[in-house]
């Protein structure tokens, strides 16, 4: 061995011991940032969560939440808190945790970021799904008119746990029919990403069908639902969101 090939053996391992160092420096920052992001996005979702419980027709201050929450106030705060604004964030809150978890799950199973229950047709086919149990079976619409004279919303929705499974079985029909396609024409996850935004377009117009021929009350139910709407949860619901979110947490 030459000085030539003595110096080689002596700075690679140099090299790569330096090359090493960096890397773990750069994903520490990295680590790091993401942590702080995290810390900040937090301090927000936890100020945003005292101002929704805070404000609305009947104010409250902090000391008033937290005796509320400890059922040590009086009647009025403690329906507030327990009966309709805790539980509309905590809706809130699972139903953002369930969301999350599909988009990652899809993203890391197709490996491209624009992966996502919209760009798929999933949420689509939900929507196709909630349209064809309101219009179709009669699952929203208007209500009597003695509840009308009484100041109720003329809008209701009959049967929630119709609508949930009547969109549960056009989401997994648009997850099976992308399955297949993907299967059968062995597609890339690019070509699965505009076969989703093809299957988008034809649940959509499904949808658009079936207003066609709805009620005006039909109609603003679908639009209702499809925007979504947590203020009318209950603690039962919140129990099967939660629910749903664990399995599918524990599952992926």
């Amino acid at each position: 061995m030459n000085s030539r090939d003595e110096g080689r053996t002596f700075l690679f391992p140099a090299a790569k011991r330096n090359e090493e160092a960096y890397l773990i420096k750069a994903y520490q920052a990295t680590f790091r940032k993401k942590i702080l992001f995290l810390a900040i996005l937090t301090l927000i979702l936890i100020a945003l969560s005292l101002y929704a419980l805070a404000v609305g027709s009947y104010n409250l201050s902090i000391p008033n939440i937290w005796q509320a929450v400890i059922r040590q106030s009086s009647a009025p705060a403690q329906t507030v808190i327990w009966n309709i604004r805790l539980p509309r964030i905590i809706a809130a809150l699972i139903s953002g945790w369930g969301l999350a978890i599909s988009g990652l799950v899809l993203q890391s199973l197709l490996r491209n970021p624009l992966a996502s229950p919209s760009t798929l047709g999933i949420s689509q086919g939900a929507a196709f799904g909630a349209a064809l149990a309101i219009v179709v079976f009669g699952a929203g619409g208007m209500t009597g008119g003695a509840l009308r004279m009484q100041g109720a919303s003329p809008l209701h929705i009959y049967n929630l746990y119709l609508i949930t499974f009547f969109a549960f079985l056009g989401s997994l029909s648009a997850t099976l029919i992308i399955l297949g396609l993907a299967r059968l024409r062995k597609l890339t996850p690019e070509a699965i990403i505009l076969a989703g935004v093809a299957l988008s377009s034809l649940f959509v117009s499904g949808t658009i069908l079936i207003q066609y021929f709805a009620s005006e009350m039909e109609i603003a139910a679908v639009v209702f639902w499809t925007f979504g709407d947590v203020a009318r949860s209950t603690w039962k619901e919140i129990a099967l969101l939660t629910g749903a979110a664990i399995l599918i947490t524990l599952y992926f």
